[in-house]
């Protein structure tokens, strides 16, 4: 396989990979339309702009770094000029709840977010590091082990194969059933396990790096920095995170619930690597199966090459070429 960006690999033959290649160099020459009014972090972090403490981003920024390269190498945030930054529509919370919603885009390799309102949320000390809890989220889906391969289509010849511990065919298709039921505690579409998993490793971090006295806080302000540790949180007073959790959230810590401690620790790793092979494990354990991982999360619509679904199957999403 051919590299592009850090743990980003291009699948198939010399002329696949030239296409490929040619495809998401020309993507990521582009600032997406949508990002027209975001500024860089490299241009925020020169010019102290966005009401930012950016002392205390840079801090948790490199503390961040330390802790998530002692669970895997591969972790690293997106570069400064590849990071994306706005204030909030007008009378909207911001942040990473808020609008215009941030994320990771994979074909252009840039990530963006929203500052907290100042309004809502007078504490820059808050607003700093929700902000730098945001970039860590998109730093791990970036960092995220992927591949991409050739499709015969004229109009996107390119699509995403593997993505952390999920994989899809040609067609689109998912390895894991994007249509499971989201109150099932036995399995969970990887996708969203994966977003879960990210979240919650992002949280515990802040919850052991934040130093944050909280007696000034408004009733809002707390409900968002209790969000950002990862504590239990008033959503009577800061409502916007409800569709996450009730969709992301709650059905990964059920799972979580279900298959133990063991299990969420390894899962970071897991998609940092492409590597299956632990978790499978653990599964097969549990149940008492060795086809537990397939049982759980292979649907049946899901067919690829038979070379591809074997390696599948063998745990080592890297050797997939």
């Amino acid at each position: 396989m051919f590299k592009m960006v850090h743990n980003e690999y291009i699948e198939g033959t010399e002329e696949q990979r030239r296409v490929i290649t040619s495809f998401l160099e020309a993507a990521r020459q582009i600032k997406p339309d949508h990002l027209a009014d975001h500024v860089s972090l490299q241009y925020a972090t020169d010019n102290q702009s966005l009401d930012i403490d950016w002392a205390l981003f840079r801090k948790a920024v490199s503390e961040a770094t330390e802790h998530f390269k002692n669970i895997s190498f591969e972790f690293n945030f997106i570069p400064l000029d590849r990071y994306y930054v706005s204030k909030p529509a007008q009378g909207n919370i911001g942040g990473f709840y808020g609008a215009p919603r941030g994320g990771y885009f994979y074909f252009n390799d840039v990530g963006f977010t929203t500052t907290l309102d100042e309004q809502q949320v007078s504490s820059t000390e808050l607003r700093t590091l929700e902000l730098a809890r945001n970039y860590l989220h998109d730093g791990i889906h970036a960092s995220t082990y992927r591949t991409f391969a050739y499709k015969d289509d004229a109009i996107t010849p390119v699509f995403r194969r593997i993505y952390g511990i999920n994989i899809r065919n040609a067609d689109g298709v998912s390895y894991s059933s994007p249509d499971i039921d989201q109150n099932f505690t036995f399995g969970i579409n990887l996708n969203v396990l994966m977003d879960g998993a990210n979240q919650m490793q992002s949280n515990k971090f802040f919850a052991c790096f934040c130093d944050v006295d909280t007696d000034s806080f408004s009733p809002q302000e707390k409900a968002v920095y209790d969000e950002l540790i990862g504590a239990p949180f008033d959503n009577t007073v800061f409502p916007e995170p409800k569709e996450f959790y009730k969709n992301v959230i709650e059905p990964a810590d059920r799972f979580f619930n279900n298959w133990g401690e063991s299990f969420q620790h390894e899962v970071l790793p897991a998609m940092l690597y492409g590597d299956t092979g632990r978790l499978r494990l653990l599964l097969n354990s549990q149940l008492g199966r060795s086809d537990a991982w397939e049982y759980i999360f292979k649907q049946p619509t899901y067919k690829d090459d038979p070379e591809v679904e074997a390696l599948a199957e063998g745990g080592l999403l890297r050797d997939i070429a």
